[in-house]
């Protein structure tokens, strides 16, 4: 039996330099993220742990951040980590500065899979065979892939594919400039198990199959709504007899529009917003990442309950940017005596249309009458 823990996208080196003081927070969450998922691969007894592309932002991260994600790794007990260039931290002879002091720095249980050829693991007593489709550059219009498709078994023994590109139907790729590969052609290819990365998001929803993409293993963006996670499976020679996403992220990013009407009060928003059960007693959000954005109209009473609800998240969150401009109130009785001359042709036909419940014609008459007294 052997047990594999893959995972991709950790993009160590990203700046996210538009969240303010929470970018470093989750600049420094890419390495906490690699750590957790060693300690897991560790308590597990995996002997195998895959990082398909992208462990890197860019070819010229700092070598500060290269030599700790080297030593990261290195704590890995089980028999070899395996880790592919991807095409953000692609292999180029002529660029060579990042995989070399991540080879001189990394112990020798890990190795990158720089080569497009058989990496056979009988020196690290793993009764398996790896072949990898390294990255060369940046962008490619061919898939790293093709060259697995001639690969000759010459035993039973299990065959691991780890790529790094776009998949047909599953990732935004629509000018085909990222290493595109074709689900059918990997599946027929001479590979017991697929580990790709460069897709942000885990598939399959429900594991199954040979073909696995771990997803990004901390969320580094709104466009990323799941939790964060890597796969890991059990090969009994060469059939998969296990498989199963494991949560590994801790940051979530959270985005919202939210429609407001009549019937909508704030522990429905609340709940909406938290994704929990109505009845949480208070709004937190420490590991949070929140943009909202809320329009419509309700009673002046409940939208301010509401903004309140809302600037208490935004006080606790770790990152919050929340538009309520869009979100107004109910014109009410004490407010029209206010803001409009008693007596008044406009008093007395946004009156009226309250007297009838007439409230949206209302708050549109109360507004015109606003804007033509200032």
């Amino acid at each position: 039996m052997l047990k594999i823990l893959a995972t991709a996208d950790v993009h160590v080196g990203m700046k996210f330099g538009s969240y303010g003081a929470a970018g470093a927070t989750l600049a420094e969450a890419r390495f906490a993220v690699l750590e957790t998922i060693v300690a897991h691969a560790n308590e597990t007894a995996c002997d195998i742990l895959v990082c398909a592309g992208d462990v890197f932002e860019s070819v010229r991260v700092s070598q500060r951040d290269v030599k700790r994600v080297a030593a990261i790794l290195s704590g890995f007990d089980g028999r070899v980590a395996a880790v592919l260039p991807g095409n953000h931290d692609f292999f180029n002879p002529e660029l060579e500065s990042l995989w070399q002091v991540f080879r001189e720095n990394a112990g020798d249980k890990v190795i990158v899979l720089e080569t497009p050829e058989p990496y056979d693991l009988d020196r690290f007593d793993c009764d398996a065979v790896i072949l990898p489709a390294p990255c060369t550059s940046k962008h490619s219009k061919t898939p790293a892939t093709a060259w697995i498709s001639a690969y000759e078994r010459t035993s039973d023994r299990p065959v691991i594919g780890v790529a790094h590109g776009s998949i047909d139907g599953l990732t935004p790729d629509s000018d085909g400039r990222y290493f595109p590969m074709r689900r059918e052609d990997l599946l027929a290819s001479p590979v017991d198990l697929w580990i790709i990365g460069h897709t942000h998001a885990p598939y399959p929803p429900d594991p199954d199959g040979r073909l696995f993409i771990p997803g990004t293993p901390e969320p580094d963006g709104f466009d990323c709504g799941h939790l964060g996670s890597v796969v890991e499976c059990e090969l009994d020679r060469r059939t998969i007899v296990r498989s199963a996403f494991v949560r590994t992220g801790r940051y979530r990013f959270v985005r919202k529009s939210i429609t407001i009407d009549r019937t909508t009060d704030s522990e429905r928003v609340r709940a909406e917003i938290l994704g929990t059960e109505i009845s949480r007693p208070a709004l937190d959000g420490a590991d949070r990442l929140y943009r909202i954005e809320l329009s419509g109209t309700a009673p002046r009473s409940e939208r301010d309950r509401i903004v309140a609800d809302l600037e208490e998240l935004e006080s606790a969150a770790l990152y919050a940017q929340i538009k309520t401009e869009s979100l107004r109130p109910d014109v009410d009785p004490d407010e029209l005596d206010t803001e409009l001359p008693n007596g008044s042709f406009a008093h007395a036909v946004v009156a009226e249309l309250l007297a009838h419940d007439r409230l949206d014609a209302a708050n549109l008459a109360f507004e015109v009458a606003r804007r033509v007294r200032s």
